[in-house]
């Protein structure tokens, strides 16, 4: 039997003030949530999305990007390239790269992209069987008449993003106008839904997406209404010169154009020399084109002879590299986790490789001025590391410099300064060459 508590025991009725007070909890509206990502000024340091370069100083990560030329400019050998260069996790034109995994959808040409792959990979010495985190796609796409075509492209880019060693980066649509059949580029009424559903691949795919397109017929801006421009992240321009570089090949540029996170306006030039990739029925030469430095300072013809034996460099540039292998015998060391390179790999701080170079090119120089000799060697090393960074011998990521591993006429490759050198016999480097030119 349950025997009710006495009155003077029941609990004490609470003012109102106090009602409020204990009530508010329970009555307050739940948390707001920003349907815009909203980030207040004292959550700027909180972790979160930031700026991440994909090829440093030219793409971001998850971004919408264009290579843009006339017919013949070469974009299309170009967008393979830089594609390639992301697959591999190697510099493009000396800026540093994060790897990835690529998908080309190349409605326009998709057996010419294959021939142009093909010559890419005999270029680079690829083997046949290498898993590299890349799929090509040669049917055609259109994201113009409605969402079904995007979404299928969107589902079997995420499929094959799942089957890649690394995170997919990028998805190349080579050409915008192959993958807009019936679009009126000048109406921003059709080119509006295109540029809508290209953010949908960027989104949803987590990646960068660039698109291959077309110059106007005064060749000034992208083809099409201004709206395309306006809504990219960045831009690069490809042109064919009226110049050829020793070898008597056209030097085409490439300017960005647009760069939204960086500095716009940065210019690289490069020729397309035609490669042997195979026979054909007939036994006669297949050939495609493959993107490489112009012949500027080298002797005729050693350009376009097979790489096999290595980058030829000037008598200058061989002199700075070598100092650069005597740094690394001398002072080289492992490099730091946040460099991100394969184990085993040794770096120099740049400092150090100042002074040996000093030693070896420099005796004598400007002794009675300590300043000048001290601008002569900035500037020397300067010019010859940029040089050697645009022929993908080295990298640089202040204060470190290492080697990348590439073939270099005359030159040991260092077992201790590239991930796929491992294993190989370590050599002393050279000693510097004898040479009647100038330095600097």
């Amino acid at each position: 039997m349950t025997i009710a508590p006495p009155f003077d025991v029941l609990p004490q009725p609470l003012s109102l003030e106090d009602f409020i007070r204990e009530s508010a909890p329970y009555l307050a509206p739940p948390p707001y949530v920003s349907k815009f990502k909203a980030v207040r000024w004292t959550e700027l340091d909180l972790p979160g999305p930031e700026h991440e370069w994909l090829v440093k100083g030219v793409i971001t990560r998850g971004e919408r990007t264009m290579m843009v030329g006339a017919s013949q400019s070469g974009k299309s050998f170009l967008a393979i390239d830089l594609a390639m260069s992301i697959v591999r996790g190697v510099s493009w034109f000396g800026a540093k790269v994060r790897r990835g995994g690529v998908v080309y959808q190349a409605g326009e040409g998709g057996r010419g992209i294959k021939k142009r792959l093909r010559a890419y990979r005999l270029e680079h010495d690829l083997e046949t069987n290498a898993e590299l985190p890349f799929v090509l796609l040669p049917a055609q796409v259109d994201l113009y008449a409605g969402d079904d075509a995007t979404n299928a492209l969107i589902a079997e880019t995420k499929h094959w993003g799942a089957t890649f060693d690394c995170p997919l980066e990028l998805v190349v649509i080579d050409t915008l106008s192959t993958a807009t059949p019936g679009a009126d580029e000048n109406s921003s009424k059709d080119v509006g839904p295109v540029l809508a559903r290209c953010e949908r691949i960027a989104q949803e795919c987590a990646c960068a997406v660039m698109l291959v397109h077309h110059m106007n017929s005064g060749g000034q801006k992208p083809r099409g209404h201004t709206s395309i421009l306006a809504n990219l992240d960045s831009v690069l321009k490809v042109e064919k010169l009226e110049e050829m570089d020793v070898d008597r090949r056209a030097i085409r540029e490439i300017e960005l154009a647009k760069q939204k996170d960086g500095e716009s306006g940065r210019k690289w030039r490069f020729v397309l020399p035609a490669v042997e990739i195979g026979k054909d029925a007939e036994g006669e030469a297949l050939t495609s084109c493959v993107v490489r430095l112009p012949n500027i300072e080298g002797e005729p013809g050693e350009t376009s002879k097979p790489t096999d034996a290595g980058q030829r460099l000037t008598p200058q540039c061989e002199v700075f590299l070598r100092a650069i292998y005597k740094a690394l015998s001398e002072h080289g060391e492992e490099a730091p986790a946040a460099l991100d390179l394969p184990a085993g790999t040794h770096v120099v701080r740049w400092k150090q490789l100042g002074e040996v170079f000093a030693g070896m090119a420099f005796d004598g120089a400007d002794e009675d001025d300590p300043k000048k000799r001290a601008n002569a060697l900035s500037q020397a090393m300067k010019r010859h590391g940029e040089r050697l960074m645009q022929l993908n011998i080295i990298m640089r990521e202040n204060p470190f410099v290492w080697l990348t591993g590439k073939k270099v006429r005359g030159f040991a490759r260092r077992s201790d300064s590239a991930g796929n050198t491992r294993g190989e016999r370590r050599e002393d480097p050279p000693p510097p060459v004898a040479t009647d030119e100038p330095m600097f």
